[in-house]
């Protein structure tokens, strides 16, 4: 064994713990190599090296690994210290391995669980972005739940700074554990617990029929993430474990496994004897994905779209002993020679032939005169495209008849201003080993360059005894067929724009029947409730309307307030299901720069919905910007194929319309004047609807197939919406009331509102057109107007409140128990046991209401404070203004 593989396989903990010395929390030890009282000697567990800093010490001034430190521990030679540092490694001699064989497994999963990745938790889930993972897609599509472990657990402290992969005995129960260092040291980025069990990420389902199997956890994560395939990670290229086989062996309806292992040649080695093995537990087709060399499924999707690993998976080839390539034909066609290759349908898959292997690589070749170049008389209907052979994408042969030219490693998608090939030439007429033989050409050039094109065929003229001229054409025509391949594989690529689902006539004229019906807006408010939604009927209903004015060219936007746990997100999740799939785009974090990188086009009228605004704090200002202005643009600077710099205007356009859930309203002041402001109902009575609803789900009682029709109902009823022009003749009488904060926003809020609920009514409304500009368009009604008032009454007393929605409602809370007690006075400790707040929130709004006057306090710090309100009646005052406000433009309207 190797010096630099002993250092980088045994850690310094390791051969400290052989020797049973443990170090302290600082990660010191009492130096072994003198008399230490106190502990002189550090440990660097990243670098694998201990120091002492007594002068005393033989050692001082020198920093020993752990050879060095196991030759002067034990006083022997180098040599002798290296042989023992070999079998620590190997297990040979008593010791540690790389994690502490002392961690029980009920410990581990108690540790595992309170490791579990969370939004706290920056540095794993930091390097998992680094990958191309996100730990909250992967627990919410696949189950599959990370950690992190930055060392506290002593459980696990050898683990530290690492990511926790647990492997499961059945779906659950966690057996083993993978650690993945987040910092790339050579030979200490893999851990595994001792006596390794379980799989990653779960056993197969019994009912699998396809399952792919990937070198590593990485790998696996990747396709769980990006694909929805069946998927089992080995430990390695030499990782297929009994447990795994016997795991594969119980699969009694596995008809096919699929390895996609990494393009390098471990992998491609491992391919082999992989599939010797599983084919001596299954009888399912063994298949291979084609991994560019150099590559494999987590640096595919970080370099390329993640569509590329549906695209090679769909493109494996099947596996047989002893054949090159393995795609099978149509039964009923015999092995032909074919130009492309072919995605193996699931249904389709033949047993192979396992007497007569075939060698199923195939082409159509023109016919073609002895110089190798094909006859336009002969052949006019073929290109020099359907002369390249593809057998893998890392291997493609251009054949003109007379000349052989394989094209090895493909070419790269990548760089459309270069086309780079590594080429082998062969004459096809006088194979290898013939007397007239000649030897092939390779060379590696940019087929691009003119200066190199033109040395390539002057070696095919010298070498293949081919005229210039011929020779010219040759690399012509090679050139043509490889920018057509690389333009459809680009094409195959790229994700593939879903339709917009095309509506039976009988889903249409339901729809219709619906938006022509009486009472729309009452019907609605029960529909809603049918379609899962408990309480908040007048919040879900503002919010339907808010979405449904993402198809006007000034759509509203919407900010759902509450504290942690009160449903704001669950609420905004059940009204946007409403909304057709096609038309919105759902948030949980994205980079500052994405907005920028949409197509132009590609956000117009959708509604985006942000599961919390503080995971995406960084494109707040776009967002604004995309509210306000309908547009945002950016100016970028890039290189173009000679280098030079240039800037580039990336532009987005709008309108879209916006919804997002936050317990701080204050922080996101920008944003929220731009939203009408929705307060969650926290009351009692909203507890009891949410826990019955809660229990006749677990019960079975809840229909949720009716939920799921009204779902789609309302679906189909946006789509049937068409853009048209709102006009409202009432808009004269509309005013704010006074004590309104912002009223400039706030009127466009209100205004907009009213004809979002006329354009919801369009097909109950005459159109009408205007004899000046020819516009089409419908008029607001006065019931449209009260409909609005009705609904966005508590809106706008948020929008003249200067108090935050929470502090509000403490305040609020706050009267009634001070009337019910008979009391003016309270002091902090008596409501925060009352209100049963948290001690920072308490003072959070005791903060805020002195400083705005509601309250006012008398005491010291040392004695306590003593708190009473100022006016008991301020907001019955406020509510009571807003009402007859209102109350008298809706008098003003009807009478006009």
């Amino acid at each position: 064994m190797e010096i630099s593989e002993i250092k980088a396989r045994l850690s310094i903990t390791e051969v400290l713990g052989h020797y049973n010395i443990k170090p302290d929390k600082n990660s010191r030890i009492c130096c072994p190599f003198h008399d230490d009282k106190t502990p002189s000697m550090q440990v660097y567990e990243k670098t694998g090296t201990v120091y002492c800093f007594s002068g005393n010490c033989k050692t001082h001034g020198k920093s020993l690994d752990v050879i060095d430190f196991i030759m002067n521990k034990e006083g022997i030679t180098k040599h002798e210290a290296l042989k023992k540092a070999s079998g620590l490694v190997s297990g040979t001699l008593p010791g540690p391995t790389l994690v502490s064989a002392t961690l029980e497994i009920s410990s581990l999963i108690t540790d595992f669980k309170s490791l579990e990745l969370n939004l706290k938790q920056t540095q794993g889930a930091q390097y998992l972005d680094k990958r191309g993972l996100g730990w909250q897609l992967l627990r919410d599509k696949a189950g599959v739940r990370l950690g992190y472990n930055a060392g506290q657990r002593s459980a696990v402290k050898q683990l530290k700074n690492c990511v926790l992969f647990p492997l499961r005995a059945g779906n659950t129960k966690i057996t083993g554990m993978y650690g993945r260092s987040i910092y790339d040291i050579e030979g200490k980025k893999h851990f595994y617990l001792p006596d390794r069990k379980g799989l990653f990420p779960f056993y197969p389902a019994p009912t699998t029929t396809h399952l792919v199997l990937t070198e590593s956890i990485i790998d696996a994560c990747t396709l769980l993430q990006h694909t929805n395939y069946t998927v089992l990670a080995l430990y390695g290229t030499n990782g297929l474990t009994e447990e795994h086989l016997k795991a594969i062996s119980m699969l009694k309806g596995l008809r096919e496994a699929t390895l996609f292992f990494d393009g390098d040649a471990p992998g491609r080695k491992a391919l082999e004897s992989v599939s010797m093995q599983l084919q001596a537990v299954t009888k399912a087709k063994i298949s291979h994905v084609a991994t560019p060399d150099n590559e494999d499924a987590n640096s595919l999707v970080i370099s390329h779209t993640p569509e590329i690993l549906d695209h090679l998976i769909e493109n494996r080839t099947i596996w047989v002993p002893g054949v090159i390539t393995c795609e099978r034909e149509p039964e009923d066609q015999p092995f032909l020679f074919s130009s492309e290759r072919r995605p193996i349908e699931k249904e389709k898959i033949t047993e192979p032939d396992q007497e007569k292997p075939t060698i199923i690589a195939r082409t159509i070749a023109p016919t073609a005169k002895d110089d190798g170049i094909p006859s336009s008389v002969a052949t006019p209907d073929v290109s020099t495209r359907d002369r390249l052979q593809v057998i893998s994408p890392e291997l493609l042969i251009y054949s003109t008849g007379t000349l052989k030219i394989s094209i090895l490693g493909g070419v790269k998608l990548t760089g459309l201003d270069r086309l780079r090939a590594t080429l082998k030439i062969t004459d096809e007429k006088k194979p290898s080993g013939t007397p007239a033989a000649r030897l092939p050409v390779r060379h590696n050039l940019d087929l691009y360059h003119a200066v190199q094109s033109e040395q390539l065929q002057a070696k095919i003229s010298e070498n293949l005894h081919l005229e210039s001229n011929k020779a010219a054409i040759v690399v012509e025509g090679l050139i043509s067929a490889l920018e057509t391949y690389r333009s459809e594989r680009m094409a195959a690529l790229q994700p593939k724009r879903v339709k917009d689902p095309q509506l039976t006539e009988a889903e249409k004229n339901q729809a219709l029947t619906y938006l022509k019906s009486a009472g729309l807006l009452e019907r609605t408010v029960n529909s809603i409730a049918e379609s899962g939604i408990v309480g908040e009927e007048s919040n879900a209903m503002i919010a339907y309307l808010v979405y449904t004015s993402r198809k006007r060219e000034s759509p509203l936007h919407l900010m759902c307030l509450g504290a942690s746990g009160t449903g704001k997100t669950y609420l905004q999740e059940k009204v946007g299901e409403l909304m057709p799939t096609e038309d919105k785009l759902e948030i949980t974090t994205l980079s500052e720069n994405a907005f920028y990188y949409f197509g132009r086009d590609e956000l117009k009228h959708k509604l985006i919905l942000i599961e919390d605004l503080d995971g995406a704090a960084d494109v707040l200002y776009p967002l604004r910007e995309l509210q306000s202005k309908r547009k945002i643009s950016k100016t970028v600077t890039l290189k173009d194929n000679k280098g030079n710099l240039k800037t580039v205007t990336l532009v987005v356009e709008g309108p879209v319309s916006v919804s997002g859930c936050t317990t701080r309203e204050k922080l996101y002041e920008d944003n929220a004047n731009r939203c009408l402001l929705l307060e969650i109902d926290t009351g009692k009575d909203q507890d009891s609807r949410i826990m019955a609803y809660q229990r006749k789900l677990s019960a079975g009682l809840i229909n949720k197939g009716q939920e799921t029709s009204a779902k789609t109902l309302f679906q189909n009823i946006q789509r049937m919406l068409k853009p048209i022009a709102v006009r409202n003749p009432y808009a004269q009488l509309i005013n704010l009331p006074d004590i309104i904060f912002k009223p400039r926003r706030t009127i466009g809020l209100l205004l907009s509102f009213i004809e979002t609920i006329t354009f919801y009514h369009q097909y109950q409304l005459a159109l009408k057109t205007d004899p000046k500009t020819g516009e089409n368009y419908i008029e607001t009604q006065p019931e449209h107007i009260r409909w609005a008032f009705k609904l966005l009454t508590e809106v706008l007393f948020r929008k003249s409140d200067e108090l935050s929605g929470a502090c509000r409602h403490f305040l609020e809370g706050l009267k009634i128990y001070l009337k019910a007690q008979k009391t003016e006075t309270f002091t902090a400790k008596e409501i925060r046991k009352v209100m049963r707040l948290h001690p920072s929130n308490l003072k959070r709004y005791l903060i805020e209401l002195d400083r705005y006057g509601y309250i006012k306090g008398k005491g010291n710090r040392y004695k306590g404070y003593e708190y009473s309100i100022v006016d008991m009646h301020e907001y019955e005052a406020l509510t009571r203004q807003i009402n007859t406000d209102l109350q008298r433009i809706t008098d003003n309207i009807s009478g006009s």
